[in-house]
């Protein structure tokens, strides 16, 4: 599935052919995809290390509301003792 971005300035400047993901691990990308230490770069996070989800975007103004990509109805996992 390809995500609609556009919050991106620019598309990446690297090719990434992908990997398989385990179970409870998470690929995540930064905004700035070019100067970000991210899963392209090789490290993935472990959902032990989510504490929730983006829910309200801010910036910039003319997106302000609630983030595309959340629903009233989705469930946040907060980790224990954070």
């Amino acid at each position: 599935m390809i995500l609609n971005e556009p919050y991106i300035k620019q598309p990446p400047n690297y090719n990434y052919t992908g990997i398989v993901i385990p179970a409870n691990e998470y690929f995540v990308l930064g905004d700035n995809r070019n100067n970000s230490e991210d899963s392209h770069t090789g490290y993935l996070v472990s959902r032990s290390a989510l504490i929730g989800k983006a829910w309200l975007c801010v910036w910039p103004p003319h997106f302000w509301g609630l983030a595309r990509n959340y629903s009233k109805y989705t469930v946040v996992t907060v980790a224990a003792g954070n």
